[in-house]
């Protein structure tokens, strides 16, 4: 029998949230890292989606987020992910992905608030989780509505595939990040020793 490649279990980089997709809804899709290859979920506990909301920007302070809200996020991402491949490849999205996302965006969502020197947004101190996934919804809903879903791509890097959306003026983009860490650093390396190997002389 063929033997299957090992998967590596991921590692602390692997579980650290991204948040370069470029619009709220992308970066919850981006909460699942690798689909179709190694599916690393980072939303591994309710206190990991609770953390996500701080470093997402939504809220100051953690959440109280149960298993059942858990279920609720993950349920919504899903339907974030299934849509955005939809409309993507000009299809006709899923019925119920369309309700899922129509039922949060009808929900209250988060406030925002100006902050005293006019140049931040601040969250009501008192927003709920509802009000949170209610938000990303909404945005969810005026991305696909516009001309901006014709700019969401999918990462060049095929164990990566993050969806993102090219706000570049060119709409060239063909990587998920060009900074750190980002397949389109790597990538960039990557070619930079191949020709510095081929200048040399060397396989």
């Amino acid at each position: 029998m063929p033997q299957s490649i090992p998967i590596h279990p991921p590692t602390p980089a692997d579980l650290a949230f991204r948040f370069t997709p470029g619009r709220l809804s992308l970066n919850l899709v981006a909460t699942i890292g690798e689909r179709g290859h190694r599916d690393i979920e980072r939303l591994l506990s309710p206190d990991d989606f609770a953390r996500w909301c701080v470093e997402a920007g939504l809220m100051s302070k953690t959440p109280d987020v149960t298993p059942e809200v858990l279920k609720s996020v993950k349920t919504l991402r899903e339907a974030l992910y299934q849509t955005t491949q939809a409309l993507r490849c000009h299809h006709v999205p899923n019925p119920v992905d369309i309700e899922t996302i129509n039922a949060w965006a009808a929900r209250l969502p988060v406030v925002p608030q100006l902050s005293p020197d006019g140049r931040e947004v601040l969250w009501t101190e008192d927003c709920s989780v509802d009000a949170a996934l209610a938000l990303i919804a909404r945005d969810a809903i005026d991305l696909f509505s516009n001309s901006w879903v014709e700019r969401i791509k999918a990462c060049a890097n095929p164990e990566c595939a993050m969806l993102f959306l090219d706000t570049s003026r060119p709409g060239q983009r063909r990587w998920c990040a060009m900074s750190g860490n980002g397949c389109g650093n790597r990538a960039k390396k990557t070619a930079l020793r191949q020709r510095q190997r081929k200048a040399a002389g060397l396989k």
